[in-house]
């Protein structure tokens, strides 16, 4: 049903499911004198059998538990100490069973039956699916997911005659999660691949299931009802026939980048398609691409010419072109010509009026940087006539407005970090593994302060900026990556430890509306809460130190000030410093105001609140 490769990235992204090892004591449900208990277990979903008479306590008990012969939830659930376990009948859906085994469960008003071998993703049905929508499972057993703006394919909607294909998406977005009928044709990211550094091993292709599409109207089923399945229809539709989705691999190697368009519709996107960029690394959305064409890499459509262009402050659009507008000939410079069609299709730049002189756009050229003359309109972003200069990508296999990096004046000029020749001052150059400079995709990254010297290789967890449009992330998962980035535009759960642009002030997310403008008065240490994504720390409940150096905010490993704990000033004008004074204490009413002094214990400078507050005094 599932390949092997895709088993295994299921495995591997089921960060907390682990055997319990023969050390650990196992986790043995019992059942006695009407009272469920569950000894070495956690809290969760557990089952008694048929006869109601003793736990599921084995995997042989398990495998009991069938649709002819369905065992019993019980729901246990700990509060100030003290487990509780009761029968839970208000559950229909998919849940999964807190016993080592891991096992996934598909229940009919609080009757269940083991579902064997189950592989995929599943809508959870349980009474954790607020917070965690998704149950995924593969060679290891299953479990839950956080909850966040993401796509699957939904294990249910397998066609029996070929299982590789699936009829439906688990679409999670705004903290909730439903089974939808696909949108078709379209490419998506597969959040069941998420890697250790981000990024997608693979991807989700949908095709129509025929050639007459519809208005889409009707109704979704989500996991906040007692149902776990269901299905919607919306505008892109096929009539007759159902839209199949499948997993895709992404094509990109060392020396080829792959480029698709992706329709998030209200995923996370409402302004345009989105352009989808693989590297051997894997895949994800490039949120600020380049303003020009890129070559499609779906051999399985006709429509060779990716464009990209930027709509509003912040916003892009990128969108496929019919080929059979283009012409075979060149008529103004910067237009796109086509000759052949199929695999023997090829796109050319057109430099002049002349087809001869046309560059072919195409992955296994070297980069090249070239001056031409367009007039208005001609090339996207361009809307003035004039010279402009463009960089023909040989690996990514696109033509894009090149950076003033590159060109200056009439001249084009390619940096070398190591002398600091050609390097533009107070400038981040990002460098990928051949020395070679990116504008998108992970790689190191230089800073160039003084004109022909050797530029500052960055080493550190943070976020460095130019500029509103020039702002990079470097995490570290085994190596330092660093990648560059767009702005957001709010503050809250989802963007901390991200930068925010509210014109003309650039400023840090630390906390759900909590912003610190970057300015020299507002140097120092502070904490930035857990979130998903967070360079600094996505443990939910986890603050990271951080130290602001005007545009520069790195993670603090090595922050010491002599005491056992750290003391973050949390209320309205502390903005989470870091006190390092009983001056700097927030009052009210001439007292120190202990509610707005958080209290945090910290080792290599990741933090969480003691179990054991001892008295607010720093």
């Amino acid at each position: 049903m599932w390949n092997k490769k895709y088993l295994s990235l299921l495995g591997l992204f089921l960060i907390s499911l682990r055997r319990i090892s023969a050390a650990t004591e196992t986790c043995t449900p019992t059942y006695a004198g009407s009272t469920y208990t569950i000894p070495n277990c956690k809290d969760g979903y557990y089952l008694l059998k048929n006869g109601g008479s003793a736990a599921v306590a084995s995997a042989t008990d398990l495998g009991g538990c069938t649709n002819g012969s369905k065992c019993n939830l019980y729901k246990c659930e700990t509060t100030s100490g003290k487990t509780t376990c009761s029968a839970d009948t208000s559950v229909t859906g998919y849940v999964v069973y807190g016993g080592d085994e891991k096992a996934l469960l598909l229940c009919t008003a609080g009757a269940c039956q083991n579902v064997a071998d189950a592989e995929g993703t599943y809508l959870n049905a349980g009474y954790d699916k607020g917070t965690k929508g998704v149950i995924l499972c593969g060679d290891e057993g299953c479990d839950t997911l956080t909850t966040t703006d993401a796509i699957y394919l939904d294990a249910t909607s397998a066609i029996a005659t070929d299982p590789t294909k699936f009829t439906k998406l688990i679409t999670c977005t705004g903290g909730k999660c439903s089974s939808e009928d696909p949108f078709a044709p379209n490419i998506v990211l597969d959040y069941a691949s998420k890697k250790g550094n981000g990024k997608y091993e693979q991807l989700i292709k949908c095709v129509e299931g025929t050639p007459t599409r519809a208005k889409r109207s009707g109704s979704e089923n989500s996991n906040n009802s007692d149902s776990g399945s269901g299905s919607s229809s919306g505008e892109g539709k096929s009539t007759g026939v159902s839209d199949t989705c499948m997993v895709m691999e992404h094509g990109a190697t060392e020396t080829k980048v792959t480029h698709y368009v992706s329709d998030t519709g209200d995923i996370s996107d409402n302004i345009g398609d989105q352009l989808i960029t693989c590297t051997s690394d894997g895949c994800f959305i490039d949120e600020t691409p380049d303003e020009g064409y890129y070559i499609n890499s779906d051999p399985e459509d006709d429509d060779m010419i990716i464009q990209c262009e930027k709509e509003g402050e912040n916003d892009y659009d990128c969108f496929q072109i019919d080929s059979s507008t283009f012409s075979d000939d060149c008529e103004n410079p910067g237009e796109i010509m086509i000759t052949g069609s199929g695999s023997e299709g090829k796109a050319s730049l057109c430099i002049s009026d002349k087809k001869e002189e046309a560059k072919e756009i195409k992955s296994d050229n070297e980069d090249e940087y070239i001056f031409i003359t367009v007039d208005d309109k001609t090339f996207p972003g361009v809307t003035t006539e004039g010279k402009i200069c463009v960089k023909i990508s040989g690996d990514e296999g696109s033509v894009t407005k090149a950076s003033n990096n590159f060109c200056t004046g009439e001249e084009i000029k390619e940096c070398k970090v190591s002398t600091g020749s050609n390097c533009m001052i107070e400038t981040y150059y990002l460098i990928d593994s051949t020395d070679k400079i990116i504008s998108k995709g992970t790689g190191s990254l230089f800073y160039c302060a003084v004109e022909n010297e050797a530029c500052t290789k960055i080493f550190n967890i943070g976020i460095y900026i130019e500029d509103k449009e020039n702002i990079y992330y470097c995490s570290k998962q085994d190596t330092l990556s660093c990648e560059k980035r767009k702005y957001e535009d709010t503050c809250d759960e989802s963007t901390t430890g991200r930068i925010i642009y509210k014109d003309p002030i650039l400023s840090i997310c630390v906390n759900d509306g909590v912003e610190i403008e970057l300015s020299l008065s507002n140097n120092g240490y502070y904490v930035v809460a857990g979130s998903t994504g967070n360079i600094f720390t996505e443990d939910a409940n986890k603050y990271s130190i951080i130290k602001i150096d005007g545009k520069v905010i790195t993670l603090d490993t090595k922050y010491k000030n002599n005491s056992k704990y750290i003391y973050v000033n949390s209320g309205n004008s502390g903005k989470y410093k870091i006190m390092d004074s009983k001056e700097s204490c927030p009052k009210k009413d001439s007292i120190f105001d202990k509610d707005s002094i958080l209290e945090l214990k910290c080792t290599n400078g990741e933090c969480t609140e003691p179990t054991s507050p001892e008295p607010a005094s720093p």
